[in-house]
């Protein structure tokens, strides 16, 4: 680094070829005769010579990022990757949020005992916890109940992030989604509504996720990764039920029992996006690890565009799109499928074929895990396939 890579000139090159490059006579008659002369070593010392000269010109060339100081050297280059792993695990830690009601409910079954089955405390007379019996159209709304406040959420979201940008609003809602899951366990014991009330708190959190995977990508991916970084980021979907379900079978079968499913979730969200607000960044530009050959590499395809043509969105086009009404109908159907798998598949692993809980969390966690890693792989390769059309690669 205490070289300066913009005094690099041409000349630089030439000198070194003049002096150390030099030319191999490859006439096979001069060549046999050097090494009927012991000429062989002579080149191979060439060479040598050669080789130590360019490694020295390379390594003035240098990304910023090569710095002696250990983990130290990823920053300068490779910050976006980082960045891409911790909004990955606040999108997951959102969604995990929200899978593990469904899984604790499991927990709370009267007349279970710590054999494997659940560690039940709603029938504990030493228990601080006795928490409501729910019916089937009570746990099917507070279900619901989290998709309509997402969507009826996810308008005002949209405004608030092109205001105030992705780091001051998902921050907030993240720590918003660890606060009301971090209280679930009163709220079971107080009633219903105030259950319901803390399921409509997760959603409007949860509104922010996709709005965010958009947000972060269109700053801060290099366009010959865009790819893998959108793959990365939305298989948080997958994710965090690989966590989430084999955790919460542990922790319901421990002797802390389903309570510390929401305190082991809601205290890890809010460590994750105590990170988040810390260390991320709107703008690859105002981030201190950020260094320039990293910046031009994130600006190569990029337009800038001021707030204010931020905020006119072509709404109408927009929805006279048929190529989006596409995209909106295959999402749908996909998350329908998705979503009902990593819903329900606890309950009916447990409620219908008789798992015990902790057997029910991991064999659920294995079809999100399969999806995990085809979608990585899926992402990688799609930035690599060049013979395909990017409209085909969607399809």
């Amino acid at each position: 680094m205490g070289k300066d890579t913009n005094n690099i000139t041409p000349s630089t090159f030439n000198g070194v070829s003049e002096t150390n490059m030099t030319s191999v006579d490859l006439n096979p008659s001069v060549s046999q005769d050097n090494a009927k002369n012991g000429g062989m070593d002579s080149v191979k010392r060439r060479f040598s010579s050669v080789s130590m000269s360019i490694q020295k010109v390379l390594g003035v060339n240098r990304e910023e990022g090569d710095f002696t100081l250990g983990c130290i050297k990823v920053f300068h280059t490779r910050t976006r990757f980082l960045i891409m792993v911790l909004v990955l695990l606040c999108l997951s830690s959102v969604w995990s949020n929200i899978l593990s009601v469904n899984f604790a409910i499991i927990c709370m079954k009267p007349g279970a005992s710590n054999n494997g089955t659940s560690n039940d405390t709603s029938s504990d007379p030493n228990s601080i916890y006795h928490p409501v019996s729910l019916t089937s159209n009570e746990k099917s709304l507070l279900t619901s109940a989290v998709a309509a406040a997402a969507l009826i959420a996810n308008f005002f979201v949209v405004s608030l992030i092109g205001n105030y940008g992705i780091r001051t609003v998902f921050a907030i809602l993240g720590l918003l989604s660890a606060i009301s899951t971090f209280a679930m366990p009163w709220a079971f014991e107080l009633g219903f509504s105030y259950i319901l009330a803390l399921r409509i708190l997760q959603g409007i959190a949860f509104a922010s996720n996709f709005p965010v995977i958009g947000a972060f990508s269109s700053k801060w991916t290099y366009y010959k990764q865009n790819g893998l970084f959108v793959s990365v980021l939305v298989a948080y979907v997958q994710l965090s039920p690989s966590i989430t379900l084999p955790l919460s079978g542990a922790l319901c079968t421990s002797q802390w029992g389903w309570p510390s499913v929401f305190y082991v979730h809601g205290i890890g969200c809010a460590i994750l996006f105590i990170i988040y607000g810390f260390f991320y960044r709107n703008s690859p530009r105002k981030h201190p690890y950020v260094g320039d050959i990293e910046l031009r590499k994130i600006a190569v395809g990029k337009s800038e565009c001021s707030k204010e043509e931020l905020k006119k969105i072509p709404y109408v086009p927009i929805l006279k799109t048929a190529a989006v009404w596409a995209v909106w109908i295959a999402a749908i159907g996909n998350f329908t499928a998705v979503n009902m798998m990593f819903l329900y598949s606890p309950n009916y692993l447990n409620g219908v074929l008789g798992f015990k809980v902790n057997k029910t969390g991991l064999s659920a966690a294995i079809g999100p895990i399969a999806q995990f890693l085809i979608k990585l792989f899926a992402g990688f390769t799609s930035d690599k396939v060049k013979c395909i059309s990017e409209s085909n690669k969607l399809r």
